[in-house]
Formats: structure tokens, C-alpha cells, sequence
């Protein structure tokens, strides 16, 4: 075996290359090979993910027991071409684990994992991260609207809208930012009544 040390800058996808030995290189053992050898090799394209996709599907509405949602499907599409399916919508009891009328996905920081909002309560959407490796999926939080936070003290947590309410003696609802980590905690709360443009401006200072 030997060990070759790269070009500076790193192989090329797809060009082919030789390695060749000659036969005056010595073994750790001070032996030197009859004659030269080489072998040609080609870099691969690496294969990552590039673009993720909302798909229809001519399957009946999921109903949440208050109005019917589109039955849909999320996708992933590769480099090289090739798509895969990664959720299904599904109906069940909890809501929390209710998927359908799936919408706003975005890379985790990592682009290991994908994040999405499935239509869900009255008032409210569900927040769930579904695995690329392994098509793992699970309910992160309730949430109106979110952003993964890219830069920042909180990189890499999630900015989220939330439908909230008032205690006494204020009372009534309102829509509430705060920051939540991966498994849905909420870490920061960063007030209420939040609009559009107040919301993706605030994800760029954290």
C-alpha cells in the first residue's frame, strides 16, 4: 500500500487522472519493484442534495376534524438528477402527528435534515423535521411561520411564529416570535404581534 498526498487545490469532479509509481520508489523495507506501475482513476461527482419539492397527489384531503387539507407529499431532488419522496401526508388523531397541505420547507444549516410546516389546528400549523439519511420524521413545535437562523449567537436554531395566548388579566391571543431549538424548546421569546417584514428582519440580527 502507499499514500499519495492530493494536489493542492483538491481533485476535480469527473477528470480522470494516472497515478504512476516508478519502479526506483522503495518499499519501507528498502525493496524496489521490478518495474513501474500505474493506474488511471476518474473522480466521481458527488452526489448532494439541490432542491426540495411540494408534490400533488390525486389522493382524497386529510381532514384535522375542522376543514379538509391538500394531500401532498415533499420531495428531494439530488445533483445527479434522481428525486426521492420523504413524507407522505397521513391522518392521525393528534394533530401534532396529522401531516397534510405541506408547506415552506427549508434546509437545516447542515442540509442533513429539512424542515416544514403541515397545516394543523385552526389557528395554527404544526413544525416538523424530517431526516434526508434516513426519511425520519418528527413534530418539532405548533408554529405559523419559521426561518432557520443562519448566522449569529442562535445559528442554526429555528425562528418561529407562534400563536399564543394572554393570561389574566389581558387575555386573548396574539402572534408571538421566539427562538426554539431542534427538539421544539423554546429558548427565547422575543415579543408578539410580529409582522412579515419585522419577521425576517429580526432573523438576520440575531
Amino acid at each position: 500500500s502507499i499514500y499519495v498526498i492530493p494536489p493542492k487545490d483538491g481533485y476535480v469532479s469527473s477528470k480522470e487522472y494516472e497515478l504512476i509509481v516508478d519502479k526506483n520508489i522503495k518499499s519501507v523495507l528498502g525493496k524496489s519493484m521490478k518495474k513501474a506501475q500505474s493506474c488511471k482513476f476518474r473522480i466521481k461527482d458527488e452526489v448532494v442534495p439541490t432542491d426540495i419539492l411540494i408534490k400533488e397527489t390525486n389522493l382524497p384531503p386529510i381532514s384535522n376534524g375542522f376543514y379538509d387539507a391538500e394531500n401532498n407529499e415533499l420531495w428531494l431532488r439530488y445533483s445527479d438528477g434522481q428525486e426521492k419522496l420523504l413524507v407522505s401526508s397521513r391522518e392521525d388523531n393528534d394533530l401534532r402527528y396529522n401531516i397534510a397541505g405541506i408547506y415552506n420547507p427549508e434546509f437545516s444549516l447542515d442540509r442533513k435534515s429539512i424542515y416544514f410546516l403541515s397545516q394543523a389546528w385552526v389557528v395554527s400549523s404544526s413544525l416538523h423535521k424530517v431526516d434526508i439519511e434516513t426519511g425520519q420524521e418528527k413534530f418539532i413545535c405548533d408554529g405559523n411561520d419559521f426561518e432557520v437562523i443562519k448566522d449569529g449567537k442562535y445559528k442554526g436554531k429555528l425562528l418561529v411564529i407562534k400563536h399564543k395566548y394572554r393570561g389574566y388579566p389581558m387575555y386573548g391571543s396574539y402572534e408571538g416570535v421566539c427562538v426554539v431549538d431542534e427538539y421544539g424548546n423554546e429558548i427565547l421569546s422575543l415579543g408578539e404581534e410580529f409582522d412579515k417584514d419585522s419577521f425576517y428582519k429580526l432573523k438576520n440580527e440575531l
